[in-house]
């Protein structure tokens, strides 16, 4: 008899422990925050003379000195951090006048290093091409 109620005891506590691991265990995918430094500079270099504007832009949470944190950290999501891969808005026309700005980003995206500069025609074309991470 002694031996039985061993035995229930230790498998309620071996089941109390399994249970008690399962609901204080870590998400496998827990989001890493992201922070971005964005810049956009008059010009076809990253030359900090030419710098025209600038803005933070953190993610998860979303927030930082970016005017729309939220919608550009949503774009960015939908990328994977991808600045390159941001479908932009074909509905935009530009004109071709050439004024070129060069954009940049600098930071991390879910611990991965975000390093990204593109030169635009013009001011429109940069907006065109990546709303609304650059639109500040």
């Amino acid at each position: 008899m002694r031996r039985l109620r061993s035995a229930v005891t230790c498998s309620a506590l071996a089941l109390l422990a399994a249970l008690t691991l399962a609901t204080t265990a870590v998400p496998a995918q827990a989001v890493l925050p992201s922070k971005l430094i964005l810049s956009v500079y008059k010009g076809q270099t990253a030359d900090p003379a030419s710098l025209q504007r600038t803005a933070i832009l953190t993610c998860d949470p979303d927030g930082g000195t970016h005017p729309q944190p939220v919608k550009a950290c949503g774009a960015l999501r939908s990328v994977n951090g991808y600045i390159a891969k941001l479908p932009g808005n074909p509905d935009i026309f530009c004109p071709l006048i050439f004024d070129p700005r060069t954009a940049t980003a600098k930071g991390t995206w879910r611990g991965r290093p975000v390093r990204f500069q593109h030169t635009y025609g013009n001011d429109c074309e940069l907006h065109r091409a990546s709303t609304p991470i650059f639109d500040f």
